[in-house]
């Protein structure tokens, strides 16, 4: 921090020199943070004669905030504390809904009113600024400030989808992925088409379902399901305007192998009840008609935790065994929904590679490459499971990386003497 601070006072000297004196008034001041491998930005600004920050990890009070204030005060960071300073800026991400509630987002599966006007605006707003900002500059004040305003000016309580969104922009600038970065502003720019139409077609209305989610008198928007049994195989956290703000579950359909996901936030635990695995049998629910895999609600149901052979049969049956219709699947439900499309698979291949990258290989020894990120616990446990084991079927979410169809496992069956064995990864 010292040298950054020698550097500027250097810098300073030359361009006073060179311009002289200017006026000005400095009112907001946004620092770069990187601790360990995690780099956030903290923007501080005068309020009413304190100081008050905001930091994009989402927290009050962090560690982040602390080394900003450090770096400000030419102090050394362990030798403040966040009490030294009294006001602290609530991101738009926190901001209480209304007056003396919790400070947490609420995220809602239904679709709330909407200022389209002002929602298409916040979101034009965010979209400039990644394009001035560019990919190379990541998640900078200008990005920040705007996905703040567009966190106010939408629905309250924040749409799932909406959030989604924001946790994949942030994502793929964080990652410096441009082609990410493209992709989910693409979602946006057509988002935003969508909300200005004086009458909207069929696909853009399923689109702005996608990211407002579908109300219960939109007789398009939900379609009413009964007599389903479906098998839950796996979880995952994702980010949405916070990280790890969203738990989706999905879910298959023994009928006719159709995925299905429940989405729900930690201020708004509207899913279903029960651990994963587990057998659901679905007397009534709801299946928004939006982006891959479609949503579900369920409404009538009971759970059987314990599974049996016969049913995991049933499973087993609408797994893939080739990978070349993934492709194409994957092609049409990004093309139709990018930026918030995230298809599912069920695999069943023929073999497996170790060499290097983890690689599933199906009948014409077409591949299928596995996505795990370096930190993620279940690296060795995926190779001990597929060197060792006789697979039975890969479950996971669909991704591209460098033009490849990838998958990220979530969950593993694998064949034993008494029948398959669940792994969730």
């Amino acid at each position: 921090m010292r040298a950054l601070r020698e550097a500027a006072r250097a810098a300073h000297g030359r361009l006073l020199e060179a311009v002289g004196p200017v006026g000005g008034h400095i009112e907001r001041v946004s620092i770069d943070v990187e601790l360990g491998a995690v780099r956030e930005i903290v923007s501080l600004r005068m309020r009413g004669g304190q100081l008050v920050w905001s930091c994009t990890c989402g927290d009050l009070e962090c560690e982040h905030a602390l080394a900003a204030l450090a770096f400000l005060t030419d102090a050394e960071p362990d030798a403040m504390t966040l009490g030294a300073v009294t006001a602290v800026d609530t991101p738009a991400s926190r901001r209480s809904l209304a007056p003396g509630e919790g400070r947490t987002v609420e995220v809602s599966d239904q679709a709330p009113a909407a200022d389209r006007a002002g929602l298409r605006a916040a979101l034009e707003l965010v979209v400039t600024a990644v394009w001035r900002s560019g990919v190379e500059a990541g998640l900078s004040a200008s990005v920040v400030e705007a996905i703040e305003e567009l966190a106010a000016a939408a629905p309250r309580p924040l749409p799932l989808g909406i959030s989604r969104w924001l946790g994949r922009l942030r994502e793929a600038l964080d990652g410096r992925d441009v082609d990410a970065v493209a992709r989910v502003l693409d979602g946006a720019l057509r988002v935003i088409g969508d909300l200005g139409a004086t009458a909207p077609d069929a696909e853009a209305r399923r689109r702005l379902r996608s990211w407002m989610g579908a109300l219960g008198d939109d007789p398009e928007g939900l379609e009413r399901r009964s007599d389903v049994t479906l098998i839950e195989l796996a979880r995952e956290r994702l980010a949405g305007i916070e990280r790890g703000a969203l738990e989706r579950r999905y879910l298959v359909d023994l009928a006719d192998g159709e995925v299905y996901r429940e989405d729900l936030s930690p201020s708004a635990a509207t899913a279903s009840l029960g651990p994963c695995p587990r057998l659901l049998q679905v007397g009534l629910s709801t299946v928004e008609q939006g982006a891959a895999p479609r949503r579900i609600r369920l409404l009538q149901y009971a759970i059987t935790p314990e599974i049996d052979a016969a049913r995991w049969n049933e499973l087993s049956q609408w797994a893939s065994r080739s990978f070349e219709p993934l492709v194409e699947r994957y092609r049409h439900a990004i093309g139709s929904f990018p930026g918030l499309a995230e298809p599912f698979a069920l695999v069943a291949p023929e073999r497996v590679s170790l060499q290097g990258e983890l690689t599933l290989l199906d009948e014409a020894a077409r591949p299928l490459p596995l996505w795990l990120s370096r930190e993620h616990g279940s690296v060795e446990l995926l190779r001990r499971l597929l060197g060792q084991s006789e697979i039975v079927w890969v479950a996971g979410r669909l991704l591209d990386r460098r033009g490849q169809l990838c998958m990220k496992p979530l969950s593993v069956a694998t064949g034993r003497a008494d029948g398959l064995c669940f792994n969730h990864l």
